[in-house]
């Protein structure tokens, strides 16, 4: 039944250990080709809009600092992006708690990956040893930003990415961001 499933019907599947892993997965959770050929689908539609992200120009993120009982301090966030083409989006909700890692950095990397994770991908050049800045990482077909590195590491990545960060404000519980992009 698998069988019959081409690799080329799938274009952002593109490499064969990415397409083998998604079809393993795939057989073992459906039994009929429909069911498969569905969740291949899905995951290249999943690929292809991360790759497709309109480029962003203008990334503002705030971070008030809660108290917490249990974790100590803990960041909630509001963003605004403004895209190349003129419109924006606002947005909050993003929080980190616990304890053990930058809670700081794990927020920005929340947004970053909405909205930063398609001009990573762009930039990125497949089957190279380009040298990717710490805080991102790479699955077969995508790259991703991971939270508690600090966030020192995310303004490396604004300027990897072609931008740059201004921490614009701070206070006893609040700290603000810019990350300007040059827009394309």
């Amino acid at each position: 039944m698998a069988t019959t499933i081409k690799r080329s019907e799938y274009p952002y599947l593109k490499d064969k250990k990415s397409f083998a892993y998604y079809l393993n997965k795939a057989t073992e959770r459906y039994k009929t080709e429909r069911g498969i050929r569905g969740m291949l689908q899905r995951e290249n539609d999943k690929i292809r809009d991360l790759h497709n992200q309109p480029a962003i120009k203008r990334l503002w993120i705030s971070i008030v600092w809660h108290k917490s009982r249990t974790w100590g301090n803990c960041p909630r966030a509001e963003w605004r992006a403004t895209f190349a083409d003129g419109h924006s989006e606002y947005g909050e909700g993003v929080t980190a708690s616990g304890c053990g890692y930058d809670k700081e950095s794990t927020v920005i990397a929340d947004i970053f990956e909405k909205y930063c994770v398609g001009m990573a991908n762009r930039k990125f050049k497949r089957n190279t040893k380009q040298q990717l800045p710490y805080g991102v990482g790479k699955t077969w077909n995508t790259l991703y930003f991971m939270g508690g590195v600090g966030e020192g590491c995310y303004r490396k990545i604004a300027e990897w990415l072609g931008g740059k960060c201004e921490h614009v404000g701070c206070g006893r519980t609040y700290d603000e961001y810019v990350y300007t992009f040059k827009a394309k």
